[in-house]
């Protein structure tokens, strides 16, 4: 069983912005990036438009307005 996750930022606190970026930080943890796919809408900073939440932790609040 493999869990599904969602990443954002690496340690430095920048967006990983690609997918090669990311398997080199799950690399170093001794992971391997199995499937990846953009999970939501991004403004240009990439920044979460509306909810997120990571690892039980919300970063962003959902939008409510129309």
């Amino acid at each position: 069983e493999t869990p599904v996750r969602l990443w954002l930022s690496g340690p430095d606190g920048a967006p990983f912005g690609q997918f090669d970026r990311l398997s080199a930080h799950l690399a170093t943890q001794d992971q391997t990036l199995v499937f990846a796919m953009n999970a939501g809408m991004y403004h240009q900073d990439r920044r979460p438009v509306g909810l997120y939440i990571e690892d039980g932790v919300q970063t962003a609040p959902i939008v409510t307005r129309e």
